[in-house]
């Protein structure tokens, strides 16, 4: 599993380490805050580049289960892991931490496994919430799952 924003095949997920029913795809974009010239003020002048806004983490979880994915719209936020097979075949996982999922999208095709076309699957969507001293490494976390 390769890090960026793609549709990847899931084995399992689980929120708040609850087991997600049907869970078929999972999807993450990561955005950085914007950067932007500060041009200072009069005690210190010149130009300096800032961050400018938060970083943004979305996730979006697709299965088959819609009345699963219609109940974690009503969670509290919590990690979400998405158990996935890694380009060499080994088990992997990826946890996004603090998720809270905001929006159904209703039915939406989605890759097949076996690369042949694309299948129905429901989707939802949420975002993780960050804490004042997150940062990618502790939103976002790659792991061997044994």
């Amino acid at each position: 599993m390769a890090a960026g924003d793609r549709i990847f095949t899931c084995r399992g997920a689980s929120h708040n380490a609850v087991d997600v029913d049907g869970v078929t795809h999972g999807s993450y974009t990561a955005s950085p805050g914007q950067p932007m010239i500060d041009q200072g003020d009069a005690a210190a002048p010149g130009p300096a580049e800032v961050q400018n806004g938060k970083n943004n983490l979305t996730v979006q979880v697709f299965g088959l289960n819609q009345n699963t994915l219609l109940a974690l719209l009503a969670a509290a936020s919590a990690d979400l892991v998405l158990k996935t097979k890694g380009l060499s075949g080994a088990n992997e996982k990826v946890t996004v931490k603090s998720v809270k999922f905001t929006r159904f999208l209703g039915a939406v095709n989605v890759p097949r496994p076996d690369g042949g076309g694309t299948t129905q699957a429901y989707g939802i969507e949420g975002i993780a919430e960050w804490g004042a001293s997150d940062t990618w490494a502790t939103m976002l976390v790659f792991a061997a799952d044994v």
